[in-house]
């Protein structure tokens, strides 16, 4: 009986080993929605039963354990390894401190508490360290993924791989469960990575967010078309976001940094998504005090123009809301706005018709991104842009280059305009307007609202061939104010 009695303490004791090795797989990659817990699924006996069954290359050790009352327990100097997964794994920690742990048989079901210090995780060339880690509420489906979790906080995360480093300060992350995410948010996130193929003299670019929050975010269908395969096809992704959808994504204080160099920076972004049963499927981003450095290398065609033109730097705000209805086959720029100080404000609302969902849409874009050309067609389109200062830096560097004055060089502009227009047989009121924007300033709005949509096939041969039947088609209207 003594020795039956020991069996039993001794197993119990195994049993919480067992529960720690897989909360720790679990604690030290938290955040992540489909976690993978690094233990063998067939935990049938105890501790050292499974230990000796376990699959080559694969070792559990701990330097002491401590049993807490009868579900909880301390490991110390935990280490697990695997290579029977994608990656080899292995994961050390100082301390794991577990308590709660619910069995079905040798199988661990769930964890009320975990804290642990100083775990390390080696990976495919990276490594990740977290200098403490707690969290409650864990529960497990059969293959060891995470089905839920009410809390988990990892503190001083650190993670370095072929190409750069990472950090956190803190992640904090609440609510996981049924498939949806109840919020996450990462403090004082660094990211450090060379370029592509560059050396180790090569530059370095660091991203800097203060904070990023992700408020309810739906992801079980998300996650389920993942498993399934790692390139969905058009129609299965967006019947997996149907019913689903993203509150809010926000980033607070973001900085890129290149050797010292700030080359761009957000003050906040939000974004949404909103994914209904039925409707329009819309994605909304709205940004604050963006800048940029146009004068940097990396900065794009349109920035150098803009830095050819005298300007340093740009700042701005801005967003839009874009949607598409799958049934309908409708797509709209419901909203597009970009205010750049002191040079110019784009306004764009736009509807698009003759793109439903159907099977082999996704596989005809991606033979041929231009398959829909004869079927997509433009049903209305606005434009508004507000002169902030470019048309003056135009004008003033064209004077410099033909020795005029810049008012001299508006006025051949604005009648060079006039008698391409006229030459294109084009209403004489819309060149008017485009003309005087040009010598004058202020707003140009144009609209096209054709009485039927036309093809973007259609816009593309007309405006080669025929002008005028394109502005007749388009019904396309201008208008210049002060």
């Amino acid at each position: 009986m003594a020795a039956i009695e020991a069996d039993v303490r001794e197993s119990a004791e195994m049993r919480k080993a067992i529960a720690a090795a897989g909360v720790l797989g679990l604690a030290v990659t938290v955040g992540m929605f489909s976690v993978q817990a690094y233990a063998d699924r067939q935990l049938e006996q105890a501790l050292d039963a499974w230990r000796a069954q376990l699959p080559e290359g694969t070792e559990l050790s701990y330097g002491r354990i401590e049993a807490e009352g009868r579900d909880g327990a301390v490991l110390h100097a935990v280490r697990f390894q695997t290579d029977q997964t994608p990656e080899p794994v292995t994961v050390r920690a100082k301390r794991l401190e577990i308590d709660d742990a619910a069995f079905e048989g040798d199988m661990l079901q769930s964890v009320g508490r975990f804290d642990f210090t100083e775990a390390t995780v080696v990976s495919g060339g990276s490594r990740m360290t977290i200098a403490t880690g707690r969290g409650r509420d864990v529960t497990l489906a059969e293959d060891y993924r995470v089905r839920s979790v009410g809390r988990a906080r990892l503190n001083d995360l650190d993670v370095e791989d072929a190409r750069g480093t990472s950090s956190a300060q803190k992640v904090t992350l609440r609510g996981l469960g049924e498939g949806r995410l109840e919020r996450l948010e990462v403090q004082a996130l660094g990211v450090a990575q060379r370029a592509r193929g560059a050396d180790r003299d090569g530059a370095v670019r660091r991203v800097l967010v203060d904070r990023i929050r992700v408020r309810d975010a739906d992801i079980d269908d998300l996650q389920r078309l993942h498993a399934k395969t790692d390139d969905p096809g058009l129609e299965a992704l967006v019947t997996a976001v149907r019913g689903d959808g993203l509150r809010a994504l926000q980033f607070d204080g973001l900085e890129m940094i290149e050797q010292g160099r700030r080359i761009a920076a957000l003050e906040s972004m939000d974004l949404s998504v909103e994914t209904p049963a039925e409707g329009p499927i819309t994605f909304k981003v709205d940004y604050r005090d963006g800048y940029s450095d146009v004068t940097h290398p990396d900065a794009g065609l349109s920035m150098m123009t803009l830095a050819a033109l005298g300007y340093q730097e740009v700042r701005g705000d801005g967003g839009f809301t874009l949607s598409y209805h799958p049934e309908a086959g409708t797509f709209a720029i419901d909203r597009w706005e970009m205010d750049l100080r002191d040079v110019a404000q784009l306004n764009v609302t736009a509807q698009v018709v003759g793109i439903p969902l159907d099977g082999d849409l996704g596989a005809r874009l991606e033979q041929d991104p231009q398959a829909l050309q004869g079927e997509a067609a433009l049903q209305a389109l606005t434009v508004r842009l507000e002169n902030k200062g470019l048309a003056r830096r135009l004008a003033e560097l064209r004077a410099q280059q033909t020795d005029q004055s810049p008012e001299a060089v508006r006025q051949q502009q604005a009648q060079s305009i006039r008698q391409s227009l006229q030459e294109m047989q084009l209403p004489d009121a819309l060149g008017e307007a485009i003309a005087r924007f040009v010598e004058q300033d202020g707003t140009l709005t144009l609209t096209a609202e054709p009485s039927e949509p036309v093809t973007f096939e259609q816009i593309t041969q007309m405006a080669m061939d025929d002008p005028k039947l394109l502005s007749q088609s388009l019904n396309l209207q201008a208008v210049q104010s002060d």
